[in-house]
Formats: C-alpha cells, structure tokens, sequence
C-alpha cells in the first residue's frame, strides 16, 4: 500500500474512510497532528532545550531543525522581574477597588517603589 498522502480515498481502506482522515492535510491519524506549532520563541526556545537534554543533539544542529537562529536560543533578557511589585499592585487594586491606575501609581510611591507610570497602565 502506498503512503496515505499520496494515496487518494480509493486506494484507502474503508476503515480510514469511516473515522474521518483528511488525506488532503497529511495527517496520518483521526486526531491530526501531533502537537502545537512552534509560533513563539518561547515555545522554540523550550522545544530546543529539550531535543538538546534528551535527544542529545548539538546546539547549532537542534537549532537548524527547529528553524530557530542560535542567538534567539541564547538570548536573556536583561529587564528586571517586576513579579514583586505587579503582585503589590494587584493586592492595592482589590484593597482599593475604585482607584485607577493613576491613584494606584501613588501608592506604591508612598511605600518606595517607584514604577512608570507606561508599565503601570500596562500592568
């Protein structure tokens, strides 16, 4: 029997017919593909790192393959973690549930914490 995606639905058999294989799209089971396309760098990034720890293939190689240039692997961001301060925020927000954010950037300030007011309203 020839491969599924070459085959047209007469060569299949009735079976695959049945449970509903799109033989236009390529796709080998019912479900479709296996996973999630790898869109985002973050997604690339963790799909990299494992075919390096598991798969044990090179940087440069992994990198090739996954379509990821090696400086976007390498990449770390250097802007600090606000995880802290959007937390505090968050409590001042439920504390204060009629301020805005203009209101909300003056207490943070009372307390030390200085933020921009841009990355405040993006918050």
């Amino acid at each position: 029997m020839t491969h599924p995606v070459a085959a047209s639905k007469a060569e299949l058999p009735p079976a695959s017919i049945t449970i509903g294989i799109d033989v236009s799209k390529g796709y080998l089971d019912a479900e479709g593909p296996a996973g999630k396309k790898l869109v985002t760098p973050g997604l690339r990034r963790d799909a990299v790192a494992w075919a390096i720890q598991e798969k044990d293939y090179s940087q440069r190689r992994t990198c090739r393959l996954i379509g990821m240039d090696p400086k976007t692997w390498r990449y770390a961001s250097r802007h600090p973690d606000d995880a802290e301060a959007c937390g505090r925020l968050r409590d001042l927000a439920g504390e204060r549930r009629r301020f805005g954010y203009r209101r909300l950037h003056i207490l943070p300030e009372r307390e030390g914490a200085t933020m921009n007011h841009k990355k405040l309203f993006s918050r």
